[in-house]
């Protein structure tokens, strides 16, 4: 809901403003429509799960008659007429106010040859946006925060709508801190305190934690350390320090002012941040004798300095970042460019009470639609994606609009013009069971210890030829932190020698040895002079490797194998000696397995059984719960109200939840005698001039009879305390008091 004033009196006047990369232009009509599940699974309603943008189409009146020429399909003034790609913004006037209808971006236009009218389809960007291909690793939290949504929002951010910049190769060190405080790049000292956003809101987690960065050769120039500012009132801090001397950064949301300072020279700059962002990113460097801030998304100040900036940070802190990034970078062009292209509106999370156990490891995907990855969250979880009027992403659940309080209420005669509501039976269940992954997890992530690999028996080398070996881990198995440094026991030839290494078992390690020619059996690592061997390991993806062992120098007569030496072994333990190789080891192996849950709340004999599968996304608990709000809400018939024409109101967005009420004479008074709560799953806005009609889809969450006194099917209540919904209070009830048809 648009919180602004809106009281239009009996005659609505209002204005509709286009405007094209910032300069308006005159339209003849528009129209625009978004839909969304409301969080429920696609098999569970008729709209779908999936990530739905909000598209339609403008036509524009042309600039002048087209009488002595035809308009010309290439030539472009000022920015006319319009083009693919075009930044379109769509504002409201009404009763001194201006109400955001619409943000996002041009379509191919389309222009009328004999009359210059263009007519362009218009989108959020929210649908194209999402079809980057992304890749997300599997993972093991350890004592790092995490929710079902973690995945989500890195999707998001890879796709340029998250709190940070997409990951690089210029990192040094990268958190997100959205549904989880797990390091995309770097490490954290440890594990942070965590700052969540109160339930049933939309906002960005935050987080204090101290950073450890590993000392790595510099590639470029200049260090930059970013972070997002988490809300209007605490007061962001970042601090990186390099070659002993701290830098800090302080951004006041309530000022907007930047100071830049550091240990050695003191207070260096104090500037205003200049840019519009509720939640703006937050950027200092040092290059060359020079510190600078950014002071909007594209302009930046700078001082002289005399401290270093050729050292790797040797640790960085941080406080009430809703994110943050320490980069090295090529040009300050290069990271000016980078800052640009940084949202001003990250995605938002409201959070969910049915989950209330926090993940230790989710499974990766592998060069897939971002798309993908939120919709099978959706599907999973009760979850919904999609962008506001402002282009803002907002990511929840379904138990995030059933709890909410009602934002504005209509009474059915003054603004409703017709339409009818329906109950639909088919989609009433009977049971509902909701079948995940869940996962035990071997190591501890210290160091890789965890054999992920290693073949039953030793393979004889052919010495025509590399002999190569692929790899792959079994569909239930995930490998993380897996040692891709495949290291000799011991290669005489190139002074290697690694055998008390293998002794302690930490690591990948292979071996190639002969089969001794005098005492059978024997196994004895190759001699200087008289053998060149080599192996070498390659990841392919997520999940298989390849190894290769090469055998360039030998000796005719002998036979050679990937096998651990059993001579000449004093350094190694004896289970050891004689091992088939390779061996591979890994910080973790997650081993998943299956689980399923029941939902408690049984619907009528004649409703169908219906199985959510959440994948990796949902703790075994946390789907109990949701099961049995789900079954408590789908053993019900479903009321909706399907494009309902209603008076034009500015302030209503998808997922808000509003009240329509139905007022009737009863014993000659006026008196209000039923009313439903509902949630706006999606809405059609369409405009002829300056005149708008609207029409909506409303998903029934309660309805109450004034008269009686009765509330029926409160789904607020079911997900509120996971029960059952009171037999006494049945949709059943509310049908047989009611007309079909009330329009």
């Amino acid at each position: 809901m648009q919180q602004l004033p809106y009281e239009p009196g009996p005659v609505i006047e209002t204005r509709l403003r286009v405007y094209i990369n910032g300069i308006e232009r005159l339209h003849t009509s528009a129209s625009w429509a978004i839909e969304s599940s409301g969080g429920l699974p696609a098999n569970l309603v008729n709209a779908g799960a999936e990530v739905r943008s909000r598209t339609g189409s403008i036509t524009f009146a042309p600039i002048q008659a087209v009488t002595s020429h035809q308009p010309l399909p290439v030539r472009r003034n000022d920015g006319w007429p319009p083009t693919a790609g075009d930044r379109v913004v769509i504002d409201a006037e009404v009763g001194g106010k201006t109400f955001r209808r619409f943000t996002g971006y041009l379509k191919t236009p389309s222009t009328d040859l004999t009359t210059g009218i263009i007519t362009v389809p218009i989108t959020d960007g929210l649908g194209d946006t999402l079809e980057r291909i992304v890749s997300l690793p599997p993972l093991v939290f350890g004592n790092s925060y995490a929710r079902s949504h973690f995945q989500v929002m890195r999707a998001l951010e890879e796709c340029g709508l998250g709190v940070l910049p997409p990951v690089n190769t210029n990192a040094i060190y990268h958190n997100g801190m959205q549904g989880g405080m797990w390091d995309s790049v770097g490490e954290k000292s440890d594990a942070g305190i965590g700052y969540g956003v109160g339930v049933g809101n939309y906002g960005l987690n935050s987080a204090d934690m101290t950073l450890r960065i590993t000392t790595r050769a510099r590639r470029h120039p200049i260090l930059v350390m970013m972070g997002r500012a988490s809300n209007d009132s605490d007061t962001l801090r970042l601090q990186m320090t390099v070659s002993g001397v701290t830098h800090t950064l302080e951004y006041s949301p309530k000022s907007k002012e930047i100071r830049l300072s550091n240990s050695s020279e003191g207070l260096k700059k104090v500037d205003s941040y200049a840019g519009a962002s509720a939640n703006p990113l937050i950027c200092f460097f040092i290059n060359r004798g020079q510190v600078g801030v950014f002071t909007s998304p594209s302009t930046y100040t700078t001082a002289v300095t005399s401290t270093d900036s050729t050292a790797t940070p040797s640790g960085g802190q941080v406080t009430r970042a809703a994110g943050t990034a320490i980069y090295e970078v090529p040009s300050l062009d290069y990271l000016a460019k980078m800052m640009a292209e940084a949202t001003e509106a990250p995605a938002k999370f409201a959070s969910s009470t049915l989950e209330q156990v926090r993940l230790s490891a989710c499974r990766g995907f592998e060069n897939t639609k971002a798309s993908e990855v939120i919709n099978a969250w959706c599907e999973s979880t009760l979850g919904f994606v999609h962008a506001d009027e402002f282009g803002q992403v907002l990511v929840g659940t379904r138990d995030s609009l059933l709890r909410k309080n009602f934002s504005t209420s209509d009474v059915l005669s003054e603004k409703v013009f017709g339409g009818s509501f329906e109950t639909n039976r088919d989609l009433t269940m009977r049971n509902i069971y909701i079948e995940g992954d869940t996962y035990n997890i071997q190591g501890n992530g210290s160091a890789a210890k965890v054999v992920v690999y290693q073949p039953d028996r030793a393979t004889e080398i052919d010495k025509t030829q590399d002999n190569v070996e692929f790899i792959s881990w079994a569909d239930d198995v995930d490998v993380i932190g897996l040692d891709t440094d495949l290291k000799m026991i011991i290669d005489a030839s190139d002074n290697i020698d690694n055998r008390a290494a293998y002794d302690d078992e930490i690591g990948s390690f292979t071996g190639i040895c002969f089969s001794d020619p005098v005492v059978e059996g024997r196994m004895r690592w190759t001699g200087k002079g008289y053998e060149d061997i080599s192996a070498w390991l390659e990841t392919l993806g997520q999940r298989a490797v390849k190894i290769t062992h090469r055998l360039a120098r030998f000796t005719d007569a002998w036979k050679y194998y990937t096998v651990s030496p059993t001579a000449g072994v004093d350094e190694i333990r004896e289970p050891l000696r004689g091992q088939p190789m390779p061996v591979l080891r890994a910080r973790y192996r997650v081993q998943w397995t299956k689980f399923m849950r029941q939902g408690r709340t049984q619907g009528p004999v004649w409703g169908q059984d219906f199985t959510l599968k959440s994948s990796h996304f949902l703790h075994p608990d946390d789907a109990q719960r949701i099961a049995d709000a789900l079954s408590a809400e789908m053993s019900q018939e479903q009321i909706s109200f399907e494009k309902l024409p209603m008076l034009w109101d500015p302030r209503k967005q998808v997922s808000d939840v509003c009240a329509l009420r139905v007022m009737e004479k009863v014993s000659g008074l006026p008196r209000f005698t039923w009313s439903a709560e509902y949630i706006l799953t999606g809405y059609k806005e369409s405009w002829e001039g300056n005149v708008p009609t609207w029409e909506g889809d409303l998903s029934v969450r309660k309805v109450t009879d004034h008269l009686a006194g009765k509330t029926y099917a409160d789904l607020t209540a079911a997900y509120a305390t996971y029960g059952e919904i009171p037999a006494d209070k049945s949709y059943q009830q509310l049908y047989d008091g009611l007309p079909r048809r009330i329009f």
